[in-house]
């Protein structure tokens, strides 16, 4: 890449905010297959082998490897972030990424907004929710369901690193460049459209979850808008999370 090219992608629009996110999912995705098949040849089988002697510490070792997937992700978005966008970073304006963590009292606002957020969707739960077998939970729900290391590092993974990635990605970067590209109301469809994708897994089971996590998007997007920071809305989805994850 040229000079002059690399000077035009330095600025946080629709295109560059595509082609982080596309490299942090891509990075992700490298990341938990060459774990995953890893676990494989140490274990001697694999996914289609559910009566091998091996079979759950081949499980076990794959989830643990799913969850070093976000690690993976901060680590090439803040390395893609510096290069691309450096200006955007800390540029608190709607069109930037605000990679700052605002004021600690916006910081406990965040989190009742995620208090609030996490009991909408814990009474939709209580209406709607499944009396579903272990065994057709997500790997992530299995995880958090099982006692013990595999629990503890489920609510490390929900409560500590997915929220800061999830943020600083989509009511970061991507919202700040979907917005500078094609104004508030299509970055707002957009940044919410593909979160919510992303959690599709979730949805097999439990449908009526499409609603729970398109309002989790939206009031973390309006924390994020409300305090000029990514500090509110990293609390306010920790603060989700854990509430979803501890009732």
């Amino acid at each position: 890449m040229t000079t002059k090219n690399i000077d035009r992608v330095k600025i946080l629009n629709a295109r560059t905010a595509t082609i982080i996110f596309l490299a942090v999912f891509a990075a992700e995705m490298v990341f938990a297959i060459l774990l995953d098949g890893a676990a494989g040849l140490v274990t001697g089988t694999d996914e289609r082998d559910a009566t091998g002697q091996n079979y759950r510490t081949y499980v076990l070792a794959g989830k643990i490897a799913d969850s070093g997937g976000p690690i993976v992700g901060v680590i090439v978005m803040i390395a893609l972030a510096n290069f691309l966008i450096p200006n955007q970073i800390k540029d608190t304006s709607p069109t930037g990424a605000a990679w700052v963590p605002g004021k600690t009292i916006d910081i406990g606002k965040g989190m009742i907004v995620g208090i609030f957020a996490a009991i909408f969707s814990l009474v939709l739960d209580l209406i709607e929710q499944p009396r579903l077998p272990f065994s057709h939970f997500t790997p992530a729900e299995q995880m958090g369901a099982t006692p013990g290391l595999q629990q503890i590092l489920f609510l490390l993974v929900a409560v500590v690193v997915a929220p800061p990635v999830e943020e600083m990605m989509f009511r970061g970067i991507f919202y700040g460049g979907y917005r500078k590209s094609f104004g508030p109301a299509w970055a707002a469809v957009f940044t919410t459209a593909i979160f919510v994708a992303i959690h599709f897994v979730y949805f097999i089971s439990f449908p009526y979850m499409i609603v729970a996590v398109t309002v989790s998007a939206v009031a973390f997007l309006w924390c994020r808008l409300r305090w000029n920071a990514i500090g509110p809305a990293i609390a306010a989805h920790a603060a989700y999370n854990l509430l979803k994850d501890i009732l």
